[in-house]
């Protein structure tokens, strides 16, 4: 007798009804719609869903019906033990989310180990330094800008910028587009999270920090250059 494990594994093909209808959208024979470019779940389900995908959709279309598998190590407290409402061994994720918010959460999560398969022992400074790293950093950028955005005079192309601050910070943002997109494109989640944090930091502390009298200055080509490449 098929249990749910037969029901996830067959959750490529048994959600567009196939092969009763949804053929223009669904067809593993001319490769529409499958084989999916990856799929994600945590560890412990190796020896569950992982299988019951690979042995249904080998069996029914001679190969497997993903591409790439992202899989996420376990979650653990803070004391390396199993979380458990007994031992109250973790911080409520609601308070955690009304405290620090989504991203910095998300954040947290997706440059940790936990995202190559390796077990993480979730330690709430991790969410508050994320949010004070890249969350509220990103926010202080923003603010900074809107406050001066409305001296631009003219907009500059940044490109042409002869401020060797602007033309490192284009060159670095440049870089990160590369290094992010490289690591999506080969699933290295945390190492493309960890790229974006380098940068808000640069961006803030380096450039902003540096440059800030640029913004407010006399100097009104300097200024526009400023904001044209901060924008």
């Amino acid at each position: 007798m098929f249990d749910c494990w037969f029901e996830s594994g067959a959750m490529p093909f048994a959600s567009k009804h196939f092969p009763f209808e949804n053929k223009d959208v669904f067809d593993p024979k001319k490769g529409i719609g499958f084989p999916a470019d990856f799929i994600s779940e945590s560890q412990d389900q190796t020896r569950g869903w992982f299988n019951t995908l690979l042995i249904l959709s080998t069996a029914l279309f001679g190969e497997a019906s993903f591409k790439n598998v992202v899989v996420s190590g376990m979650i653990l407290a803070e004391d390396g033990k199993k979380m458990a409402k007994s031992l109250k061994n973790y911080p409520d994720i609601t308070y955690i989310l009304h405290k620090y918010g989504g991203d910095a959460m998300r954040l947290y999560l997706m440059t940790s180990p936990a995202v190559r398969s390796e077990s993480l022992a979730f330690a709430e400074k991790g969410v508050d330094e994320m949010m004070k790293k890249v969350v509220m950093k990103s926010k202080n950028v923003l603010a900074f800008y809107n406050l001066y955005k409305d001296t631009q005079k003219e907009e500059k192309n940044q490109t042409k910028s002869p401020n060797v601050l602007d033309q490192w910070i284009i060159t670095l943002t440049n870089k990160l587009v590369e290094d992010v997109s490289d690591g999506l494109e080969n699933y290295k989640l945390d190492e493309a999270s960890r790229h974006f944090v380098e940068y808000v930091d640069d961006l803030s502390t380096w450039y902003i920090r540096r440059g800030r009298d640029r913004f407010k200055g006399d100097d009104v080509d300097d200024r526009d250059f400023a904001l044209s490449t901060t924008k």
